[in-house]
C-alpha cells in the first residue's frame, strides 16, 4: 500500500530529456560520430528529433555537410539543419549566437566546394555567403520558421558577429528537394 505522505514518482518521459542523450553520448565522446552516422545512413537526426519533442519546435530536416579542412585538407563532417529557398539549400552558421563562426563555415570559406548528404544521397555543391537583400530575404524566411533564431541573432550581434547564411547551389539538381 502506497504511503500517502510520500512524494509521487515522476512520470517517465520518452524520449528522455535532451540532457540525458547528450550526457551519455558526450561522456563517451560519441555525440558527433553517432549523429553524423545517423544522418548519413538514415537521413534522420537524433539531436533534431529530441529537440523537437522536448522543446515543442518544428522538425528541421538535417543534412550531413562535408567540407575540406582549411589547414589539414582532410574531409570534415557536420550534421546541420537546412532550409530550401528558391531551389537551393541554405544553412546557417549560428552556433547559438556564439562569438566565433563555426569551424565548418571557416572551412568552406577556404574551400567553397562541399558535399551535402541529404536523404542518404550525396550531392556536390558550390557555396557562397549570402549578403545584402538576398541575405535579408532568406534570413526572414528562416526566422519565420524558427523564431529561436531571433535570440541567436541578438546574442551574435552582442558579440559583433553576423551569423552567416550560406547558400549551397547543387552542381546537378537534387531530385525531390522542396521547402518544408
Amino acid at each position: 500500500m502506497a504511503d500517502e505522505g510520500a512524494p509521487a514518482r515522476p512520470t517517465r518521459r520518452w524520449p528522455p530529456p535532451e540532457g540525458a542523450w547528450f550526457n551519455v553520448l558526450g561522456k563517451a565522446g560519441l555525440t558527433t560520430p553517432v549523429e553524423n552516422a545517423l544522418v548519413r545512413y538514415t537521413g534522420l537526426s537524433l539531436v533534431t528529433w529530441a529537440t523537437r519533442v522536448n522543446r515543442g519546435l518544428e522538425y528541421i530536416p538535417t543534412l550531413l555537410l562535408t567540407t575540406v579542412g582549411r589547414t589539414t585538407g582532410e574531409l570534415r563532417d557536420k550534421a546541420l539543419g537546412y532550409y530550401v529557398h528558391d531551389g537551393r539549400v541554405v544553412i546557417v552558421g549560428s552556433v547559438g549566437g556564439a562569438a566565433k563562426h563555426p569551424d565548418w563555415y571557416l572551412n568552406l570559406q577556404a574551400h567553397p566546394l562541399v558535399w551535402l548528404t541529404i536523404n542518404r544521397r550525396r550531392h556536390s555543391c558550390d557555396t557562397y555567403t549570402a549578403s545584402g537583400d538576398e541575405r535579408d530575404e532568406i534570413w526572414s524566411y528562416i526566422k519565420d520558421r524558427i523564431p529561436e533564431y531571433e535570440v541567436y541573432e541578438k546574442r551574435a550581434a552582442g558579440n559583433a558577429r553576423e551569423m552567416p547564411v550560406v547558400v549551397c547551389t547543387p552542381r546537378v539538381p537534387i531530385p525531390g528537394l522542396r521547402p518544408w
